[in-house]
């Protein structure tokens, strides 16, 4: 396996000026219902409410 620091040294890319690449933006379904589990948030409020110094 040759060595990176044996192998010919490219020009470095200037980060600084070389323009960023934006990742599209996915829409988000405005109409869907997020995630919901009354369990679970009963289970964290219960945990607040016995220890809220924590």
């Amino acid at each position: 396996m040759p060595d990176v620091l044996d192998m010919p040294s490219a020009e470095s890319a200037d980060l600084k000026q070389t323009p960023r690449k934006k990742e599209p933006l996915t829409a988000i379904p405005l109409d869907r219902t997020p995630p919901h589990d009354t369990a679970a948030e009963q289970g964290v409020l219960g945990c607040i409410l016995l220890d809220p110094e924590e």
